[in-house]
């Protein structure tokens, strides 16, 4: 669990308005403490804009941070989902 620092910008009311993340605090279950991350730490946020209060459904996914190995490693992950899953689907479809 974490709690996001952000800053919404809004230049004009027509527009669409901007979100800035300027840090994140991460809830440490096991050690009971809070630890302070920066920007550079967070890989992705998600959004949900439509949250009821108790199921979060991602709607949008963002890329906003971390090295480029997290994103390939992302990418191949990805890949080998969708790769199994073409590969179940064909395998019930011809009953093998």
């Amino acid at each position: 669990m974490g709690w996001c620092h952000f800053i919404v910008r809004r230049t004009d009311f027509c527009m669409p308005i901007r979100v800035e993340i300027c840090g994140l605090d991460i809830y440490d279950p096991i050690k009971d403490e809070v630890k302070a991350r920066s920007v550079a730490d967070i890989a992705y946020w998600m959004v949900d804009d439509d949250y009821d209060g108790s199921n979060f459904v991602v709607k949008q996914l963002f890329f906003c941070g971390g090295s480029q190995d997290e994103f390939s490693q992302w990418k191949k992950r990805l890949s080998d989902l969708a790769r199994t899953k073409t590969r179940r689907n064909a395998e019930k479809t011809l009953k093998i």
